[in-house]
């Protein structure tokens, strides 16, 4: 009678790597997979940092081991399988790549979803014409991967609503994907992103894989929510830099216009718990010097990409309602109609 192995005990973030090892061999030998937020977990780490990410990637490779799909797609819930590490398992050094395709969820979906056979967003050659526009219009997609089947999942092309219209234009009755198929030339999941918006821009995509499987697709839509997101904290902190520097040239004694121009947020925070006194604020100095610390460290996370697990929409709200407060403070010079205006206001 064969016995089932007990299980080794689950590690923790004190745990040696020779005991996580333990647990993940046990893993690797069932087949079982658990999700990136158990696996980043075992780190006390519940965030995906770059940091985190290449620590956690070299431990693995110390344990002779790698994660499938990998530990920096899809979403925190995304489950992974622990394997043995191949050749090619090292992770890009993130000095090189600081923001690539792997940050947004739609370059990574079908490895996110590998054991889902009905994946939308994959069909075959062979798939009918109705069946391949029925699931762009249901889930709103302008083109969809064709893969040789849907379960290897090698990629063959697309197929598009242009694609479709184009051959209609030829007065042409396609009835299979096969006869409205695109050539579809892949970029790697962990190339820049910065690089790779050009083929967007003119192809309206780009496919992605990794390590030579299929990964998933980038849009021209998901560029531009993904830089919407990106924009959108950066263009709050320069607005609260600006108010910063405003009040400071009309406050602080003998400090030059230029030292203030030149300032970067870091020593602006210096500059206003110095001359604390010149402001004549009846409100506490340590919570302020707090407020414009938790700014400068949400300038430092956006700056370097870092984290894209974490919600920045309180961080960015903090920033909206410390940039408000500032405007309602009257300087000389500011115009006679500058109302005060509340600090709940985003």
């Amino acid at each position: 009678m064969t016995t089932t192995p007990t299980a080794p005990p689950e590690p923790t973030a004190a745990s040696s790597l020779a005991e996580t090892k333990k647990y993940f061999d046990y893993l690797r030998k069932r087949q079982e997979s658990i999700t990136v937020r158990d696996l980043i977990g075992y780190w006390g780490a519940r965030g995906r940092g770059r940091n985190l990410v290449e620590t956690v990637t070299a431990d693995l490779n110390k344990m002779g081991f790698e994660v499938d799909p990998p530990i920096d797609t899809g979403t925190l819930d995304t489950r992974v399988k622990i394997r043995n590490a191949s050749a090619s398992s090292q992770y890009a050094d993130p000095d090189d790549h600081l923001l690539t395709l792997a940050r947004i969820p739609a370059a990574s979906f079908a490895l996110a979803n590998q054991d889902d056979p009905a994946l939308p967003g994959l069909v075959e050659p062979s798939t009918p014409v109705e069946d391949a526009t029925a699931m762009m219009l249901r889930y709103d997609y302008s083109q969809l991967l064709v893969v040789d089947d849907v379960t290897r999942r090698n990629l063959i092309g697309v197929v598009s609503w242009k694609s479709y219209g184009s051959a209609r234009l030829r007065h042409e009755e396609p009835r299979t994907v096969a006869d409205i198929l695109l050539p579809a030339t892949p970029v790697d999941l962990h190339s820049d992103l910065f690089s790779n918006v050009g083929p967007v821009v003119k192809y309206d995509f780009v496919a992605v894989t990794y390590q030579g499987k299929l990964a998933g697709i980038v849009t021209a839509t998901d560029l531009t929510e993904q830089f919407e997101d990106l924009a959108v904290p950066f263009l709050a902190i320069g607005r609260c830099e600006r108010e910063l520097k405003r009040v400071a040239r009309a406050k602080f004694t003998g400090v030059s216009r230029e030292d203030i121009d030149d300032a970067m947020l870091g020593r602006l925070q210096q500059m206003y718990v110095k001359h604390w006194d010149d402001l004549g604020w009846a409100i506490s100095r340590e919570e302020f010097n707090s407020w414009i610390n938790s700014i400068r460290e949400l300038r430092n996370k956006v700056a370097h990409f870092d984290d894209k697990d974490q919600d920045l929409r309180p961080a960015v709200r903090s920033v909206h309602q410390l940039a408000a407060w500032l405007r309602g403070v009257r300087t000389p010079g500011d115009s006679a109609t500058l109302a005060n205006v509340p600090v709940g206001v985003a």
